[in-house]
């Protein structure tokens, strides 16, 4: 296919040298790597946007990233093997807790069947807004 399209002059072929390749890397902020993350939180791509946080030294969005994603495996994995889902979603709560986002602790509580921890949640946020 490559050589197709280098007959019909849709693509062109050059050396990469070094000055090239300088030129073509792009140095982004830490403003940029959090808007990238955000963006890609916003189409559930967690793993790559706890990478752009992680870039952007952003600890509280990486560990909200990483902990979303906990909590999406959880979800998709709960049917096969709910064992493995259970602790999943424990370390999602876990971290939850540990950047005071507990309404997003007690959901996982809550599917959890811990009630009582879930309620502590549900009164620490009202608490807290």
């Amino acid at each position: 296919m490559f050589d197709y399209w280098k007959k019909k002059c849709v693509v062109q072929v050059r050396e990469l040298d070094d000055a090239l390749a300088r030129a073509m890397q792009v140095a982004s902020s830490p403003e940029e790597w959090k808007a990238r993350g955000k963006k890609l939180l916003a189409v559930e791509n967690y793993e790559v946007a706890t990478m752009c946080f992680e870039r952007a030294g952003d600890k509280h969005w990486e560990t909200l990233a990483k902990a979303l994603g906990l909590k999406a495996s959880a979800t998709r994995m709960n049917e096969l093997n709910p064992e493995e889902a259970s602790n999943i979603l424990r370390q999602a709560g876990e971290l939850f807790e540990s950047i005071s986002v507990y309404w997003r602790a007690a959901e996982c509580y809550f599917e959890l069947k811990e009630f009582y921890k879930a309620g502590d949640f549900s009164l620490l946020e009202c608490s807290v807004t």
